[in-house]
């Protein structure tokens, strides 16, 4: 009677021996590829020519400003719905400043279609701000409340929440004030609308150095409505229950 032995050979290489043979994975690159395709619709250089040419011109401020209406038209639907009938051919646009989009709001904003990152904060220890360290601060937050306005206005919805997400963080006595009358009237914005008032509500002097200010006259003046709106809001927030 014969007897039939099979021999299994198994791979006994264990996972982390076999990875020591392939090179690591680098990290992802689009971001900055796509950062270095509008560095190069800036530029006039011959070593760029290479390069996707822009094929939108935008007129901010008397200064043109380049783009790709194929990169911007995936990224915001109310940049999409402006070249539908376009995207075969340059188009130069003339952009209106009525929400006093200024040409340097405008290149943060391409940076931030282009890369998704918004551009980098100044640093800022909450413990001790040198003199510079705080108007840096305010800039940037000034520069936020901005990027704010033309993220609303071009349906960059993850560029509003960062925004938002900035000034709540930020928000102190000098700029609750700022923040509310930018966020004041836009549906997107309640959220941060609201956290403003709050803010009036539970900090008294606020509210009385606004009225102090030649600004709230002239609010008073233009949208006296707007007043009576958060003067309401505030005290009904300060007579309800603790």
């Amino acid at each position: 009677m014969l007897c039939v032995v099979h021999v299994l050979r198994l791979d006994v290489t264990l996972p982390n021996t076999r990875s020591c043979f392939i090179s690591a994975v680098p990290p992802p690159t689009i971001s900055g590829d796509l950062l270095m395709l509008l560095f190069a619709s800036m530029s006039k250089s011959e070593s760029v020519k290479h390069v996707m040419r822009p094929d939108v011109t935008f007129i901010v401020e008397q200064t043109e400003i380049h783009a790709h209406k194929l990169v911007l038209s995936v990224r915001s639907p109310v940049f999409a719905a402006e070249f539908r009938w376009h995207m075969d051919e340059s188009i130069i646009i003339r952009v209106d400043d009525d929400d006093g989009m200024s040409a340097s709001t405008f290149r943060a904003m391409l940076r931030f279609i282009y890369t998704d990152e918004l551009p980098v904060k100044p640093n800022n220890d909450r413990m001790i701000l040198k003199s510079e360290d705080k108007h840096a601060a305010w800039r940037y937050e000034a520069m936020v409340r901005d990027l704010l306005v033309a993220a609303d206005r071009y349906d960059l919805q993850r560029l509003r929440l960062l925004c938002e997400k900035v000034l709540a963080e930020g928000m102190d006595d000098k700029s609750v004030i700022p923040t509310l009358m930018v966020v004041h009237g836009r549906y997107n914005c309640r959220q941060l609308e609201d956290l403003c008032i709050k803010y009036i509500a539970s900090h008294p002097n606020v509210y009385s150095a606004l009225k102090a200010t030649e600004e709230y006259n002239q609010i008073k003046n233009s949208c006296c409505s707007f007043l009576l709106e958060v003067t309401d809001k505030v005290d009904t927030i300060n007579m309800a229950p603790n």
